[in-house]
């Protein structure tokens, strides 16, 4: 198996251990634990290197690398102090630029690794395939996957009020597009099969299982894994080579180096949430840790996918592979 179809699978898979965990107590804790694993490490391993992109991309000095990091610093800062003085005003734009976030990073990893053919409307795709993690599980579970969100009771009433009729319109409208979308998926057969029944299995958990278990789980061993990868590629590591013999010496390589900034991270969340326990609830410091890591990371991953697609053209002129390109 090639090691992208390996990561393809880990999130399908995840998903389906959710969906399983419904009726196996021994299931739901083996996903419980795996959203919480891959949360704890993936999730925040993946953006544990952007602060290196623009020296690993462009060649710049370790002095540029070192202001990024400062810069990002900041940003992160400002934005977990401007959701905990606002967070109704700031969870809107939370969610806004999570389902961009998702969405690119789906996309991008999809069109570079399950072989598809071009679509034309890559802002429509974007922006549904961002929002399926977000919306779905809200609509199916609204009472507990607003529990998640700070101050959020007011929305779960109206979603379980006259509104509960449009929730499961809602809902089955998502399923029926699920449906053709899969159908369509599985008219090519050059496609890999992960690709092909991944938003019908992610679906299922997103209705059956506990909201923020699948969440988590997408999170990490979808989303997070999937960025991992295409990151890893610009250190080296070959998404076409057999999994997972002759990749394992370079993701440990790679692991090791995403780890110093992975345990930092975790240890600053882990001092403010006890710094703060007695002024702040924690679901709100975990929502503001999120919101001000996410803005500077998508600014990041954003840039990141223009140099890799700029690289990407540059190496397709060249009749180079681009994960030769990236690192000559």
């Amino acid at each position: 198996m090639r090691l992208a179809n390996a990561v393809g699978w880990f999130g399908p898979v995840g998903l389906a251990l959710c969906v399983i965990g419904v009726a196996s107590p021994t299931a739901a804790t083996a996903a419980l634990a795996l959203a919480v694993g891959t949360t704890a490490s993936l999730g925040i391993g993946h953006g544990a290197l952007d602060h290196e992109l623009l020296e690993r991309l462009r060649g710049t000095s370790r002095s540029t690398t070192l202001r990024v990091a400062v810069a990002y610093a900041v940003c992160v800062a400002t934005g977990f102090v401007a959701f905990l003085a606002a967070p109704l005003v700031m969870m809107p734009i939370f969610l806004v630029v999570s389902v961009f976030h998702f969405g690119a990073a789906d996309v991008a990893f999809v069109d570079r690794y399950a072989r598809v053919r071009p679509v034309r409307d890559f802002s429509f795709r974007q922006i549904a395939l961002g929002a399926f993690p977000i919306v779905i599980p809200v609509l199916a579970h609204p009472q507990a996957a607003l529990a998640f969100f700070p101050y959020a009771h007011s929305i779960g009433a109206l979603l379980f009020g006259h509104w509960a009729v449009a929730r499961c319109v809602a809902l089955g409208a998502a399923g029926i597009a699920v449906i053709v979308v899969t159908r369509a998926r599985n008219r090519d057969s050059a496609t890999p099969v992960w690709y092909r029944y991944e938003l019908a299995i992610a679906f299922a958990a997103f209705i059956l299982a506990p909201p923020v278990v699948a969440f988590f789980t997408y999170f990490g061993a979808w989303h997070a894994a999937r960025h991992a990868l295409r990151l890893a590629e610009a250190y080296g590591i070959d998404p076409n080579a057999a999994f997972p013999s002759q990749s394992t010496w370079r993701l440990v390589t790679f692991a090791s180096r995403s780890l110093p900034m992975t345990v930092a991270a975790v240890a600053a969340a882990g001092g403010l949430c006890l710094l703060l326990v007695h002024s702040a609830p924690p679901i709100l410091v975990f929502a503001a840790l999120a919101f001000g890591v996410t803005v500077p990371h998508t600014f990041a991953v954003r840039f990141f996918n223009h140099a890799v697609a700029s690289i990407g053209a540059q190496a397709s002129t060249a009749g180079m592979e681009p994960c030769a390109a990236i690192n000559n």
